[in-house]
């Protein structure tokens, strides 16, 4: 799986008119017959992503194109220069999905429709050391395809967009509570067993950090 991301940095102060105005940009988009669907998502602070999936990194050209008929429509309208003006910042993006390193359960619990909140953990690896970085991440995976553990996780590997290598290791639930505690309760069960991956983790990151928010329906573009 290959996600094409719109990321978008929110001024302070102007997330209403920002939300009010994208309303109007999805039906622009709609109208456009573009052949672009999206899940948006709040990740807080004013950071907003816009998540489509492509076929592969040859869909990217024509995706690209299609964006740019997007905004070039955009600028033709009095709220579309309002909308962008709301935006301190905007970037596109590509990652790809590994399936070596994300865990699907079987029968997962909650019902994956369910999760509507979302903690992300960028880590990007050091070059050199992104080898070893795989092979534990395979681990890991396999700790929890062994323990059938109920609920997933995915990571997605960046292609382009930022400095990498970088990954993210996406985790869901209901809620802010409800993410937390699994991973709260993911810790207290499986602690000891993997305590000792930890020290061979770290030497192999560069750098950490967390973004956490919600998928947000009323600003997704689902279907034509």
């Amino acid at each position: 799986m290959f996600l094409f991301t719109l990321e978008e940095k929110v001024r302070p102060g102007c997330m209403e008119e920002y939300k009010d105005t994208t309303k109007k940009w999805i039906n622009l988009i709609r109208e456009l017959k573009v052949g672009i669907r999206f899940s948006a998502f709040d990740g807080g602070d004013g950071y907003m992503d816009f998540n489509q999936r492509i076929s592969g990194i040859s869909d990217l050209g024509p995706k690209l194109a299609a964006w740019g008929m997007v905004q070039e429509a955009l600028l033709a309208t009095e709220w579309g220069k309002k909308r962008l003006n709301t935006i301190e910042w905007s970037r596109y993006s590509v990652w790809e999905r590994s399936a070596e390193l994300s865990y699907k359960p079987l029968d997962p619990n909650p019902d994956p429709k369910q999760l509507m909140y979302f903690i992300w953990k960028d880590v990007r690896v050091r070059a050199e050391k992104e080898k070893e970085f795989l092979e534990i991440g395979r681990e890991i995976r396999d700790f929890f395809d062994e323990r059938k553990v109920e609920r997933g996780y995915n990571v997605f590997r960046n292609l382009i967009g930022h400095e990498g290598p970088l990954y993210t290791v996406i985790f869901a639930g209901k809620d802010a509570d409800d993410a937390d505690a699994f991973l709260k309760e993911a810790g207290r069960r499986f602690a000891l067993d993997l305590l000792p991956h930890f020290p061979r983790i770290m030497p192999l990151v560069e750098k950490t950090s967390d973004f956490r928010g919600w998928e947000m329906p009323e600003l997704s573009l689902k279907s034509q």
